[in-house]
């Protein structure tokens, strides 16, 4: 069996409700993510699992873009299959697709204390902008706010591993 990166589509959507859920403690409603599926300034992937009988949405990641900036709004994976490189594959390959058509800017925000994100963006070049307190509403904990650059895109050491994902 083979994972593989394509366009969120609303067949996806039970699987990435699922694990948005079990990620998050404020989770985006099945609603809010299938408005993004339409939206044109979005740009939604999941990782699948081709199973022969259907596809298992392994991990997700949605963002929004507006002129030569995206803003990465989630990036989760189902708990089963976090730690094999399907998060840095699905930002590669966002990075990728949203370069090729004029984006330079990444922005994001993450928890502050979630030391496991903030290291994961690191490793891609994200560098700390900002901080905005009490961002979260339901803990009123603040958010990092982090940009990277992008003059040409380059692949993360993770994505050698998820290049070829297989089950």
């Amino acid at each position: 069996m083979n994972a593989f990166i394509k366009k969120m589509e609303p067949e996806h959507l039970e699987d990435v409700v699922a694990i948005e859920t079990s990620s998050f403690p404020a989770p985006w409603t099945r609603k809010f993510f299938s408005q993004d599926i339409d939206a044109y300034y979005g740009r939604n992937f999941v990782s699948v699992l081709d199973r022969g009988t259907g596809e298992k949405v392994l991990g997700y990641i949605t963002a929004w873009v507006v002129y030569d900036e995206c803003t990465i709004n989630k990036i989760a994976c189902d708990c089963s299959y976090r730690r094999r490189g399907i998060g840095s594959a699905l930002l590669n390959h966002l990075i990728k697709e949203v370069y090729i058509q004029g984006v330079k800017y990444f922005f994001l925000e993450t928890r502050q204390l979630n030391t496991a994100a903030v290291s994961f963006y690191q490793e891609f070049g994200f560098i700390r902008k900002s901080i905005r307190k009490g961002y979260y509403s339901d803990t009123k904990e603040d958010a990092i706010v982090m940009e990277l650059y992008v003059s040409e895109p380059v692949e993360c050491e993770g994505d050698v591993k998820a290049a070829a994902l297989n089950f």
